[in-house]
């Protein structure tokens, strides 16, 4: 028996370090095409090295407000630019392992799921808008540090014991969060739904252990609050939010718009590139969501039916009929305005009702997946919604949607899991 034991324990140890290996050569050949571009070469021409690195990171705290992830950037321009590709490549490996390990059941073939995933994210497309080395730090850097801030209270929700340094990454990982403004309100939103579903399990319905679950959300809520405070509050970012600069430069209309203007262009600018012109990571979320549905709830399985023959119907028509673009968008689109096309808002709005339903639809059947999902696009769908209030909303270009995707593909993630376990039980 225990022969047998320690064989299984070595194939399963044989897999991870295989599925590991082939990874991290998939992602070290993507970066293969990276060279300095853009802002990278703008900070670079800047003379940067490790004499006067933090003189650049001050400033940072002053001007931009950005301390903490430009000033990364401003230590990883003093190393070379291959070198750099090996760490970011290990950043991603970390990236892979912190998903796997919070939201699957720490399987190999669950590894291969989330690797394949995370292969499937346009990474030299979304990262190359601002140099790869500044967009990392900025992007998807903050990504990575709120999937550490998130890890204690994730295993304890799971029934997982929490070591000292979890606790210790987490607070290193909210406090670099936090410098970024999207990652900053992600980890404030998360951490209170969190504290909101399981307060409720615990007053409403009595769950006992949901108790010490809402007390450590609650603590990290705090904690999050605070060190967006600090961050907001810092004299750079307080400059930067005085500043017309960025709003001269860029889109000038932003100081006409109204509230109601930024909530609008928010979600529209959303929905035009996730649901429009480039819906297939969204696509892989409504064929898995037919799926699911029609394991967990097949008399509601016309709902996700539904979603997916819109979005795909949508996708075979020319998507100029819903998108325009401008001058002022930088490549980007926006809806085409309601004056000219009421079916494309119509449309876009439709989708989002019907992913909204398809995921309610699990609640009966699979509460705990149904949570999940609709946490993470909250959280998704809120984090480029917010870029309505930034006059770097068309700019910022589509390294703004990171969060989104990311969230999206957690979400895969976690359909897939359910998937194959259901499978396994038939």
């Amino acid at each position: 028996m225990s022969t047998s034991l320690r064989q299984k324990d070595r194939y399963y140890w044989l897999g991870f370090a295989l599925a590991l290996a082939i990874f991290t050569f998939v992602i070290l050949m993507i970066h293969k095409s990276m060279y300095i571009i853009s802002d990278d070469m703008v900070n670079l021409d800047l003379g940067v090295n490790y004499s006067n690195v933090f003189s650049y990171i001050q400033d940072r705290y002053y001007h931009i407000g950005k301390f903490l992830c430009d000033g990364l950037a401003f230590v990883l321009y003093c190393i070379p630019f291959k070198l750099w590709k090996i760490l970011d490549t290990l950043a991603y490996v970390a990236m892979l392992l912190l998903i796997w390990d919070m939201f699957t059941d720490r399987s190999i073939k669950m590894l291969a799921v989330t690797a394949t995933c995370i292969c499937l994210f346009p990474i030299t497309h979304y990262m190359s808008s601002a140099g790869y080395i500044m967009t990392t730090t900025n992007y998807i850097y903050p990504v990575i540090a709120l999937l550490f801030a998130y890890a204690p209270v994730v295993k304890t929700m799971q029934g997982r014991r929490v070591c000292i340094i979890h606790y210790v990454l987490s607070i290193l990982g909210l406090i670099y969060a936090s410098n970024q403004d999207q990652s900053g309100v992600v980890s404030i939103g998360g951490f209170f739904l969190i504290s909101a579903v399981y307060l409720w399990n615990w007053k409403k319905e009595g769950v006992a252990s949901s108790k010490s679950i809402f007390k450590l959300s609650l603590i990290y809520l705090a904690l999050a609050l605070a060190a967006y405070i600090f961050m907001f509050t810092t004299p750079g970012h307080l400059e930067r939010m005085s500043s017309t600069v960025e709003m001269e430069r860029w889109f000038p209309q932003y100081a006409d718009w109204t509230i109601a203007d930024k909530v609008y262009h928010g979600v529209t600018t959303t929905f035009a590139n996730i649901f429009y012109q480039r819906p297939t990571l969204f696509l892989w979320f409504c064929y898995l969501m037919v799926v699911v549905v029609f394991f967990e709830n097949r008399r509601r399985v016309m709902l996700p039916v539904a979603l997916l023959v819109t979005v795909l119907a949508c996708s075979a028509l020319d998507y100029s009929m819903f998108i325009r673009f401008y001058d002022y968008t930088v490549g980007l689109p926006e809806l085409v305005p309601v004056t000219e096309n009421l079916a494309s808002l119509i449309l876009a709005v439709a989708i989002f009702i019907l992913m909204i339903l398809s995921v309610l639809s699990l609640y009966k059947t699979n509460r705990k997946l149904c949570i999940e999902l609709m946490v993470l696009n909250i959280l998704g769908f809120g984090s480029r919604f917010m870029m309505g209030f930034s006059a770097t909303l068309f700019a910022s270009s589509y390294r703004t949607f990171t969060l989104q995707l990311i969230c999206f593909l957690i979400c895969d993630v976690l359909m897939v899991g359910r998937v194959l376990e259901n499978v396994e039980n038939e």
